[in-house]
């Protein structure tokens, strides 16, 4: 939810709802490796969650999302 806010300036879901209700609906702004990063952090079965698993950590930093950036591997 931190890489929605820093990218919109605002949360992705209502405070009001139950977040594991709501659909994620990604502003048209965002870059298709943005969507498509936000879509697998915020899958609401943890077992389909990018991040939950041993080794997703790679996955994470090896996102087209990061390509810009100079993670240390």
């Amino acid at each position: 939810m931190l890489i929605f806010y820093l990218l919109d300036g605002h949360l992705p879901f209502q405070a009001s709802a139950d977040m594991r209700t709501q659909v994620l609906e990604c502003p048209s702004h965002f870059s298709a490796a943005a969507q498509d990063l936000l879509h697998q952090l915020l899958q609401t079965d943890a077992s389909q969650r990018l991040g939950s698993s041993v080794g997703d950590i790679l996955k994470i930093k090896t996102h087209p999302f990061f390509q810009v950036y100079s993670l240390a591997m």
